[in-house]
């Protein structure tokens, strides 16, 4: 099973998310959505350049797993995730708060979390809810 490989960016026109491939024109950043091609973006077609551009610190790649919704994990989102530990020698289940980020061990831990625990769960991501980490 290959992993499919997409981006998430803000754009910098509308504040929304956009979801795609990830194009640079020199220090420009733009999320193409799937099925448009780079000539739509910054070929004959200027016009609609703004549209696709995205502020730079706020892409982040798709893991290619899944929440226990079957929201699409990103590299900046938060998630929450039950986990467990013993408590004056009593099973608890803590909720432990932890950011994506896209190195092979954290990336390991979420796809090993994600399997094995089923209680990861998307909270909001570290450029709308930085606060969710304090």
């Amino acid at each position: 099973m290959s992993k499919e490989i997409k981006f998430r960016g803000k754009s910098k026109e509308s504040g929304e998310w956009l979801f795609g491939y990830l194009l640079y024109y020199g220090i420009t950043v733009f999320i193409a959505p799937i099925g448009v091609g780079w000539f739509d973006i910054v070929g004959t077609k200027r016009l609609i350049k703004s549209k696709f551009e995205v502020i730079p610190e706020t892409v982040g790649q798709f893991t290619g797993q899944t929440d226990k919704k079957g929201k699409e994990i990103y590299e900046g989102d938060i998630y929450s995730v039950l986990g467990y530990e013993v408590v004056d020698g009593k099973q608890t289940r803590p909720k432990r708060i932890i950011e994506v980020k896209f190195t092979p061990s954290d990336l390991f831990r979420l796809e090993n979390l994600v399997i094995g625990n089923g209680t990861v769960e998307i909270i909001g991501n570290i450029h709308e809810n930085p606060e969710l980490l304090k």
